[in-house]
């Protein structure tokens, strides 16, 4: 039997035995008897009802079948009131302001039309346009477009992965071009038209004639072309022989390459590596201790020509004939210094005259050569020949140079510096380590024109120990038998680029033991009795010096620093814009130049310096005590 589920008729077909189709419990009705045949001839079926066992309903059966179950209603749940809602068009006309309870929860707002899109394969991606945008999108990346302009033309600027990939720019209408057929005279050809402009016309052209060159005797070249007659063309000659003068140049028969397509004064100047230099003797001293000159040539990049000898520069430096080339104290490092003062400048030109030279140039008789008749045919191109100097003319000048570097010129001997000969009215020697200082005098002070160099380093002590107690009973100088001995590094105090850096209580001497200690009677060498950086019979400047000194600098009208003496230019202030040395960092800092005073500040950490920006601009300031500067040391008057 096929089971169904009753509805409402179903409820009307049941009201004999239920009390009621509202879901409470009924009492169980009498079972019906068989019904008779139906119509269609079919027996009809007995149904009856029963309660669930959990009280929830009723399950109607029809001949022992299930045809379904009547659930009892539950008690409904008290409904609340509704709250009114309202909208209102907003002033924008974009949309609706929504209004509930007198509370506002919100706008709808109008959606704007959509703009038809197309997407385009391409080799690269995808190319997408919407409207007037167009973007292509690489495979496998993320790109955008965007509009752009330049020069009145507009285009598409392409971003992928933030990199821009290309510009497309829109193009403009372009002009067709034609040709058509053209004559002039025996002359055919086409000319081109774009658009309506005639751009230029193309003849046809003609068989040429064949030309043939023979070289002939002399620097001729015959030339024939065709049936005409032959022309003679005429090679540069100098002397017998023909050249190309784009290649070479002739002076009186002889022949010259061009140095990078430039001529040259013969005589005088030398092509060096396509540059046009000066010519120079290249003297070399023999073996039998005699001197010869064994070229004429040009200078190198380490050398120049002095008094017409090739020199060695000094330091990549050159320098003047009343110079020599000398070592520093250090023996390795080359430096300029000046032949003895004690030699005048009379024994000094005397020495050059011995290889025909002067220290004053003006002085020299013209060069007649030089106006002959052929120099003047051939302009500029021939100078005055080179000197030529003999082996006894050598030999004189070199020893007489010598005599005044190591003699001074006197018979007496020269005072020494480490073994160098040195002048005392102009430089100081250091007898602690032998280093030579120029020096000069400034409204009445006489200052170092050199950055001090010395390696400032604090005496060993010597410490007496109480064995029981490990207290310190005493501390004495390391001095055994007249020798003091030093510590391993150096007092605060730094290697510069021209002397050194040295912290204020370097250069005071601040915490060196030998202030404390009585030196006088004790057998030390008066090098070891030293205390502070500037050497024996010299000191800091005071603030009030350096006041001076900066007040007359920026006084000058150009380059105060550059040159504060203008009577003797051979020995200048001679400032060097090291900055100074920042032992944090453990390197040179600063473009300025910083030299310390011997005064303190009101500060326990401050000290009095000069500061020199450029040579026209200084000043005076404190500064910290930690910071490393140059030194200038002045005479001590006493």
């Amino acid at each position: 039997m096929q089971n169904k589920i009753l509805g409402v008729a179903g409820c009307a077909a049941l009201m004999l035995g239920l009390a009621a189709c509202s879901g409470e419990d009924g009492v169980n009705g009498v079972n019906g008897l068989n019904g008779k045949n139906g119509a269609d001839g079919k027996n009809g079926t007995s149904c009856e009802v029963k309660a669930l066992k959990n009280n929830t309903g009723y399950k109607v059966l029809c001949a022992g079948d299930s045809v379904g179950v009547l659930k009892n209603g539950k008690d409904g749940t008290n409904g609340k009131a509704g709250t009114s809602c309202t909208t209102t068009e907003r002033s924008d006309k974009t949309g609706f302001d929504v209004m509930c309870g007198g509370k506002s929860v919100g706008s709808l707002l109008n959606g704007k039309a959509g703009e038809s899109c197309t997407v385009n394969r391409s080799d690269l991606g995808a190319v997408v346009k919407c409207g007037n945008q167009e973007a292509t999108l690489l495979d496998g990346k993320s790109c955008s477009a965007s509009t752009t302009s330049k020069n009145g033309r507009e285009g598409i600027v392409v971003t992928c992965d933030g990199e821009v990939v290309g510009t497309v720019w829109n193009g403009e209408t372009g002009t067709g071009c034609s040709a058509t057929p053209a004559k002039l005279g025996d002359k055919t050809g086409f000319t081109l038209y774009c658009g309506d402009e005639a751009v230029g016309t193309v003849w046809n052209g003609t068989e040429g004639t064949s030309c043939t060159s023979t070289e002939k005797a002399n620097g001729k070249i015959e030339v024939k072309c065709g049936d005409a007659s032959a022309v003679t063309i005429y090679k540069a000659m100098c002397g017998d022989d023909s050249y190309d003068p784009a290649e070479q140049f002739c002076v009186l028969g002889k022949l010259y390459d061009k140095c990078d397509g430039k001529t040259f004064v013969v005589n005088r100047e030398y092509c060096n590596d396509d540059v046009v230099a000066p010519l120079c003797s290249e003297v070399k001293l023999k073996k039998d201790g005699s001197y010869e000159v064994v070229a004429n040539r040009a200078t190198k990049a380490d050398e120049f020509c002095l008094a017409g000898i090739i020199t060695k520069k000094c330091g990549g430096e050159e320098f003047s004939m009343n110079q020599y080339c000398d070592k520093k104290h250090d023996g390795v490092t080359d430096s300029i210094k000046d032949y003895c003062k004690y030699a005048d400048d009379e024994k000094l030109e005397m020495a050059y005259q011995k290889i025909g030279k002067s220290l004053f140039p003006e002085e020299e008789e013209e060069d007649v050569e030089a106006a002959s008749s052929s120099s003047s045919f051939f302009g500029g191109l021939i100078g005055k020949k080179l000197d030529d100097f003999t082996s006894e003319q050598l030999g004189l000048f070199y020893e007489a140079l010598e005599g005044l570097k190591t003699t001074c010129g006197v018979e007496s001997d020269p005072d020494l510096c480490g073994g160098v000969a040195y002048n005392p009215e102009k430089k100081f020697c250091d007898i602690r380590d032998n280093h030579l200082y120029a020096f000069k005098e400034i409204n009445g002070v006489t200052w170092f024109t050199e950055n001090l160099a010395f390696k400032y380093k604090l005496p060993k002590k010597v410490y007496e120990i109480d064995k029981a107690t490990g207290d310190t009973l005493s501390i004495s100088l390391d001095a055994r038998s007249g020798v003091l001995y030093y510590e391993d590094d150096p007092f605060e105090n730094f290697e510069a680029a021209e002397g050194r850096y040295y912290t204020w209580n370097s250069a005071m001497g601040i915490g060196d033991m030998r202030s404390d200690v009585d030196l006088s009677e004790t057998s030390l060498k008066d090098k070891d009795k030293v205390v502070g950086a500037c050497p024996a019979g010299w000191r800091l400047p005071t603030k009030a010096e350096l006041e001076d000194l900066s007040n007359f600098a920026n006084d000058v009208a150009e380059g105060g620093f550059e040159d504060l003496d203008n009577t003797d230019k051979v020995l200048n202030f001679n400032v060097d814009f090291l900055g100074y040395y920042n032992i944090s960092a453990k390197k040179p800092m600063g473009t300025e130049a910083n030299f310390w005073s011997s005064d303190a500040a009101a500060s326990d950490e401050q000290a009095w310096g000069l500061v020199i920006v450029d040579n026209d601009n200084s000043s005076v300031e404190t500064s910290n005590k930690a910071y490393a500067y140059t030194i200038r040391c002045v005479k001590d008057v006493i």
